[in-house]
């Protein structure tokens, strides 16, 4: 008798129904197991002699398909269910010493001791004796290989990178370099970060040295110099009221009247900045420094009136807190910093004429701020050069000192007076208000910056 097409169909049903229970009972254990595929399963083996991988962490990546069933004719035969592909059954493992590789490493003990505890899973335990032998004057460059592999069975992909890094250094493939960039793509940016500087800092060879992870803070020193620019609002104004009147003098009153003024326009100064480095990419640093801000000189020479000179010799000491930011990754970073400022600024006059010479120090205490950008350039470990440019904000505008007078000496202010018909720098006594059309000489240090600086890092 000949089947109907309808109990065919049925039949057919039948027998991928029992399929997909089939297949459903082989992947369920392994889910519920948890053993799911790692990321060193993955890895391609390195040349020569290597160590199994662990037979207790060995997955299959997937489930083998069992053939289509046939479609069934007018005169079918049944099909055979589908069999199961049985998992992988663990077995014992032999003793470490039947486990010793045919060629011995020049490391036996402790080499060996990680690959036994390779062997047996135990990839916690393996990782200290596989650093050991790597911390050996003799280097087995096999030990990067299975500190990679033990890493990433760990999940610790960033450390494992590192390892393998170094590990294809020594021994360059094309399937180690495709994995390794393959691993890298999968890390974070701060990750990368890390790996990449620990494989910069300890570099490359036949000898690299094991890469320590990185306690913060870290501490460094830093030297710099610096140039600024001035704009000398006040004095500027004074020496051309001075030569205006020189140019009057001279062409009526006294012929051989002269007057040279100097003026600068930029200062210089050198400091040092202890810092730590609290992360990867912040650092607080406390900037010490000198700043030579110049000289103002003003000289007159006169058959009738005499010779006479003055000078400004201009200076600060100045402090600070900065934060900075860093972005990149090393030998080169971007880095951008700011923070507050406090000057002690100096204005020593120094005045000179034909009845002797006197000199009074004055001085203002001020807050103001600096920020800057530039570049840190790890030249050479552990020396940083960091050129940079930036502004600062700093006037002072309230300097006093001790004037000798004659009844003794009284604190005093430098003053700007615009109703002067020669200089129009003057002092009055502190403790009275500023007269009129006169007020509290500025020495404005705002402007732009660039510095050059070298640190190290410790």
């Amino acid at each position: 008798m000949f089947k109907s097409p309808i109990k065919a169909v049925f039949v057919e049903k039948r027998y991928l129904l029992s399929f997909y229970l089939t297949l459903a009972l082989l992947v369920c254990p392994r889910i519920n197991a948890q053993e799911l595929p790692n990321e060193a399963d993955l890895l391609p083996p390195p040349p020569g002699d290597v160590a199994a991988t662990p037979v207790a962490t060995q997955v299959p990546t997937a489930v083998p398909k069992p053939s289509a069933p046939q479609v069934p004719t007018l005169a079918p035969k049944p099909p055979a269910a589908p069999q199961a592909t049985p998992l992988p059954v663990k077995t014992t493992l032999p003793k470490v010493a039947a486990e010793t590789p045919a060629a011995p490493h020049v490391l036996l003990n402790s080499y060996q001791e990680g690959l036994a505890f390779y062997k047996k899973g135990r990839f916690e335990e393996a990782i200290p004796w596989f650093r050991d032998a790597l911390e050996e004057p003799k280097r087995d460059p096999m030990g990067f290989y299975y500190l990679g592999v033990c890493q990433l069975r760990l999940g610790k992909k960033q450390e494992a990178l590192v390892s393998l890094t170094f590990y294809y250094k020594l021994h360059p493939s094309y399937s180690l370099m495709y994995y390794i960039d393959g691993l890298r793509a999968k890390l974070t940016s701060e990750e990368k970060y890390w790996a990449d500087q620990q494989i910069y800092t300890y570099g490359e060879g036949n000898h690299p040295e094991l890469p320590p992870e990185e306690n913060y803070p870290m501490w460094g020193i830093q030297f710099k110099g610096e140039v600024a620019l001035l704009n000398l609002t006040e004095f500027t104004a004074d020496g051309q009221a001075q030569a205006y009147n020189a140019n009057v003098i001279d062409g009526g009153l006294d012929p051989s009247y002269q007057f040279n003024g100097t003026i600068p326009n930029a200062s210089a100064g050198f400091g040092v900045e202890p810092f730590a480095r609290l992360g990867r990419s912040l650092e607080v640093a406390l900037p010490l420094s000198y700043l030579s801000l110049g000289t103002v000189s003003d000289k007159v020479q006169s058959n009738l009136f005499g010779n006479s000179q003055i000078t400004y010799d201009l200076s600060a000491l100045m402090g600070g807190l900065d934060g900075r930011i860093l972005a990149g990754q090393p030998p080169l970073q971007f880095f951008v910093s700011a923070g507050p400022r406090v000057a002690q600024v100096q204005v020593n006059v120094t005045s000179t004429n034909s009845a002797g010479s006197t000199a009074v120090n004055f001085s203002s205490l001020v807050w103001g701020a600096q920020a800057q950008v530039g570049v840190d350039w790890e030249f050479f470990a552990p020396l940083h050069v960091c050129p940079a440019v930036g502004y600062r904000w700093l006037d002072a505008n309230h300097l006093t000192g001790n004037v000798q007078t004659g009844s003794g000496n009284t604190l005093s202010r430098l003053e700007y007076n615009t109703n002067s018909a020669g200089s129009l720098i003057t002092t009055v006594p502190d403790s009275q208000t500023d007269p009129a059309g006169m007020s509290p000489l500025d020495v404005n240090l705002s402007g732009p910056t660039a510095t050059l600086s070298i640190s190290a890092l410790f």
